[in-house]
């Protein structure tokens, strides 16, 4: 072939280029990303608020159908799905794939902003995000528990450490999770309020205008202009109980006369624990880009030197790490690279001999390293699957360096010349090596084009593969002929014991089996044919999946009470579910939360947050063994199957695009009460289908609420508008937020 001529020809030259190229790949390879999963940008996007003592629906006619009549005017969205729960709601958008996903977040934004203005007061939580593994996927979670420790203390302890760790190059983002806010609460008297004549609507709107921060302007002056400071808002406690709202009759009323004003924690929202001990948390999302084992070891550093300087009874635990995972793969890619290069180099060294070996056996790893440096430049990292198509396409690479390899040797064999041999042995197997890589390619070639968020998290499998094999095409023709010329002995007709061994099983052993095969082709046709519905069969025995599982020493479970619980009850259950988890060996250590998920660790397995009848727990286990880990599975199930107060599943990691279930069957229609008793049946049949495990009926229970009817006739009498008694009612049970401030405490 022309190309192995003009790298024979410019022999000097291609080693040279070849040399700078793997020394650029392995700087490449040193340099390069290392996640545990792909990092995409998907085109779905959240939308999540929080309005507590709110039923659902009140929701979705306050908050859902103004969010979705926006969202229904945008372009190319393929699907809105909304979750609605007491007091919480998530609309997941999903558009299309092949749009610019920052683009259409902005567009968004822009049309959820427009009608943010008309939604309710008391919204404590409202926000518009993009499903970006690096900026909710957490690499790290660092738990800081104390005995004994209050919250502020946690809280103090946890920013400190967001501080240190914020800085180290690599993390993206640090935060300081699951600890009630400080937050100013006015306690209003409503005895005294209506003995002085005072409405809840008076004291809001006094204290949202006295809070007001507006610029003076500016005023010239003996040619000089200064700028006019405003009175600006609240800075202290003590001017916020001392301003008036209402004066008359020559009596003057004070916030401190009808309310007191303090500061305090927040109403919990959420509850967590590390091994039974109070706990916050500070998680840690990586750069896009970033060796996360690098800046894993940077940040341990300052964890530790941190962890130095705190009392003996705070302590910086590890609920989640990802880097060891990450490591881990990576080591089992190069024990695999490693033992492809023995086994192949002792298969050609027992056929073709120890200076072919040399040769098959340096092409291996400098393929590697050349496809590599082209993943990272084409913005590829390591990661689970570019390791696994690596590990894949090493069984494939080698086949074309051995039969240019093979047939070179043939040709040294009848009496060639080592440069003559070298130019005829690619030239001969050239066209059948381009088509049978060919043909390898195109059964790759369908997987680049699958789409949708599958296609996008396997991208790097089919298109590492493919580089791979092109590259070890191009190195058969070209550097194998020219180490070929360099290394091969010139002997001539010489014949080895293995050669004479192959003669051996071509002649004497394989001769006579094909010939028999030829002389009964039908019926050896109708074997196969056999052999091939049999195989087919047992597809069912075996099971499918398009994505395997995570293989990962961890586990997650979800905790859901009944429609109603408060959050002492929900904190109860995954109390019991700690007592059990501490008597379990494989458990290597936990964390307990109630009322929100546990900060996201795995990118398809979002948190939920602020559902106080839902709970969620992290196990961490000493290894991955695959035994013990479903075997410990199967046992907790067991306990949990008819648990009394809550349903409690459980389910391993699992890669692919995210879903909410394996199976979802959907019921649509209007009428509730129907659904309810459509869902009932569906779930009664598919609690009596085999092997089908966590059965979710989200309206398996009804949710008790309490109505006050309002008397609107007497209300009217009494001047007291619907809203004045609506806006009452929620600042005596949840409260309101009437106003924002920075304030030096006293």
């Amino acid at each position: 072939m022309n190309l192995t001529r003009a790298a024979i020809r410019n022999s000097q030259f291609v080693v040279i280029l070849l040399l700078i190229a793997i020394i650029l790949s392995v700087r490449s390879f040193l340099t390069m990303p290392r996640s545990e999963d792909p990092q995409l940008t998907l085109p779905i996007y959240n939308v999540i608020a929080v309005y507590p003592g709110t039923d659902p629906e009140d929701i979705e006619t306050f908050i859902v159908d103004p969010i979705e009549e926006a969202i229904e005017e945008i372009d190319d969205i393929d699907r809105i799905e909304t979750f609605i729960f007491d007091g919480v709601v998530r609309i997941s958008i999903e558009a299309a794939y092949d749009i610019d996903s920052e683009e259409k977040f902005d567009e968004i934004v822009r049309e959820v902003n427009t009608i943010k203005p008309n939604l309710p007061e008391g919204i404590v939580r409202f926000d518009v995000e993009q499903i970006k593994p690096e900026d909710r996927v957490n690499f790290l979670i660092i738990a800081v528990t104390g005995d004994g420790i209050n919250y502020a203390e946690l809280e103090r302890v946890g920013e400190e450490l967001e501080k240190r760790v914020e800085v180290v190059d690599g993390v993206k983002k640090a935060d300081v999770e699951a600890y009630p806010e400080q937050e100013v609460q006015i306690s209003l008297d409503y005895e005294r309020m209506s003995a002085v004549n005072v409405s809840l609507n008076q004291v809001i709107g006094i204290l949202q205008s006295n809070n007001a921060n507006v610029p003076g302007g500016e005023v010239s002056a003996g040619g000089k202009t200064f700028s006019i400071k405003s009175t600006g808002a609240y800075e202290n406690l003590q001017e916020l109980r001392s301003t008036i709202v209402s004066a008359r009759d020559n009596q003057v009323v004070y916030l401190s006369d009808i309310a007191e004003v303090y500061v305090r924690p927040e109403d919990q929202r959420w509850r967590a624990r590390f091994n039974q001990q109070k706990s916050i948390y500070v998680s840690l999302k990586l750069s896009r880009g970033y060796n996360i084992i690098e800046v894993d070891k940077k940040v341990r550093e300052v964890i530790t030197a941190y962890q130095d300087e705190l009392p003996a009874s705070i302590t910086l635990n590890t609920a989640f790490e990802q880097a060891p995972a990450v490591q881990g793969r990576i080591n089992d890619f190069f024990i695999n690279l490693l033992q492809g290069i023995v086994l192949v180099g002792v298969v050609i060294l027992l056929v073709l001999g120890w200076r072919a070996a040399i040769i098959i056996i340096t092409l291996i790893p400098v393929c590697i390293m050349l496809s590599l440096a082209i993943m990272n430049g084409s913005g590829f990292g390591l990661q689970q699957i570019s390791i696994a198509s690596l590990v894949l396409a090493l069984g494939l690479l080698v086949d074309n360096g051995i039969v240019v390899i093979e047939n070179i040797n043939r040709f040294i064999s009848s009496g060639f010349s080592k440069q003559e041999a070298s130019v005829k042995g690619p030239s001969e197997v050239g066209q059948a090596i381009v088509s049978s890589t060919v043909t390898t390619l195109l059964s790759f070639f369908p997987l680049t084009q699958l789409g949708g968020g599958p296609g996008l998290f396997l991208m790097s499998l089919p298109l590492t593969v493919i580089l791979t094999l092109v590259i070890s095409l191009i190195l058969a023709l070209s550097f194998s002929p020219i180490m070929a010329n360099w290394v091969m002995s010139r002997h001539k007709g010489k014949s080895s014991w293995s050669d004479r061994a192959f003669r051996w099983l071509a002649e004497d052993a394989y001769a006579p089996v094909l010939r028999g095969a030829l002389r009964w082709r039908w019926l050896v046709a109708l074997a196969a044919i056999v052999l091939t519905v049999f195989s087919i069969r047992l597809f069912p025995s075996i099971g499918v999946s398009f994505f395997p599982t995570a293989d990962k020493p961890v586990l997650l479970i979800d905790v859901e009470a009944p429609k109603g619980s408060s959050l002492e009850y929900t904190d109860a259950v995954v109390r019991d579910i700690e007592t059990i988890l501490d008597t379990m060996s494989y458990v290597k250590n936990y964390s307990a939360n109630a009322g929100n998920g546990n900060p996201q660790m795995y990118y398809n397995r979002f948190p939920f947050s602020s559902q106080k009848n839902r709970g969620q727990l992290l196990l961490n286990f000493d290894s991955w063994d695959q035994e013990l880990f479903y075997r410990n599975i199967g046992e907790l199930r067991r306990i949990f199957q008819s648990y009394p107060d809550a349903e409690v599943t459980m389910e391993e990691l699992k890669n692919g695009a995210p879903v909410n279930a394996p199976i979802e069957i959907r019921i649509i229609g209007s009428d509730l009460d129907s659904l309810k008793r459509l869902a009932g049946s569906v779930e009664k049949i598919l609690t009596a289908t085999p092997d089908v495990i966590n059965i979710v009926n989200p309206l398996e229970r009804n949710s008790i609420q309490l109505n006050f009817q309002l008397d609107k006739d007497k209300a009217g009498l009494l001047n007291v508008s619907q809203l004045d008694f609506d806006r009452t009612v929620r600042a005596s049970l949840n409260g309101l937020i009437i106003l924002k401030f920075n304030f030096i405490n006293d």
